[in-house]
């Protein structure tokens, strides 16, 4: 399942988040019993947990990319990464590891924000660019792999469970009234909303972009269901197990059981 954390702090503060970082993964370990790990500078930091299902013996995050200009943590998979790492190579890059983290990584470095339209998978992840001095954070497409963050003072924090968050002594738990309405009207919030006014979730198919100079959170949508008149004819019962079959080969590569 894998976990992630997080924080960015503007370039004025004084803000010593560390502590805080290994606070939050902590509350977080039943995500990733396999290991942690940890990055920071002087105003980033990234915590996660793993569980190790591609790449047992290399897949360790943070991982940076081999022109060590960023740093990314990731919760997900990738299920499209082979293919993905074909094209990659055929620009040039090379792979240190079977992992599709570093695929997310090299694919950034390619195509950018773009590199989202070739992801087929479940992933919420963040990279960390230490030449520009900014941090991308992105989630899939239907929203499997959530991504929580809220402004603390200074400090943006995001983590993949809200009770990282709230682990910070300064955490706002103020309650949303409308979460609380429209968890009493659907059975569960909306995103972006949480049950705290003061926090929220990135929403599905959205990504957003920060640095050290400005913390304001404007999320970007990258992908929607496509709107239109409905397709009525039914597929071939052929066609059907076909994509079905393909799906599901996708989903079962894995190192372990």
């Amino acid at each position: 399942m894998c976990g992630l954390t997080g924080y960015i702090t503007l370039n004025d503060s004084n803000v010593d988040a560390i502590d805080t970082l290994k606070k939050m993964t902590s509350a977080i370990a039943h995500r990733g019993p396999d290991a942690d790990g940890f990055y920071s500078d002087d105003s980033v930091g990234l915590g996660h947990r793993r569980l190790s299902i591609i790449d047992i013996s290399a897949g360790q995050q943070p991982m940076h990319s081999k022109n060590q200009r960023y740093v990314i943590v990731f919760n997900g998979e990738i299920y499209n990464y082979l293919s993905i790492n074909e094209e990659l190579e055929s620009l040039g890059y090379q792979f240190e590891t079977h992992s599709d983290t570093e695929t997310i990584l090299n694919a950034f470095d390619a195509w950018g924000v773009d590199c989202l339209k070739r992801l087929n998978g479940m992933f919420a992840f963040a990279i960390w660019d230490k030449h520009d001095k900014k941090l991308f954070i992105a989630r899939d497409r239907i929203g499997e792999k959530p991504l929580y963050y809220s402004l603390i003072g200074k400090t943006l924090f995001f983590a993949s469970e809200l009770k990282a968050l709230k682990t910070h002594p300064e955490f706002d738990f103020e309650v949303c009234p409308r979460a609380i309405e429209d968890f009493m009207t659907f059975g569960y919030v909306p995103e972006p909303k949480t049950l705290y006014k003061n926090a929220y979730k990135l929403s599905s198919g959205h990504y957003f972009t920060v640095n050290d100079r400005s913390l304001d959170v404007m999320p970007i949508q990258y992908w929607d269901l496509p709107h239109g008149e409905a397709l009525l004819e039914s597929p071939e019962e052929s066609e059907i197990i076909r994509r079905l079959k393909d799906a599901t080969d996708l989903r079962m590569m894995a190192e372990v059981p």
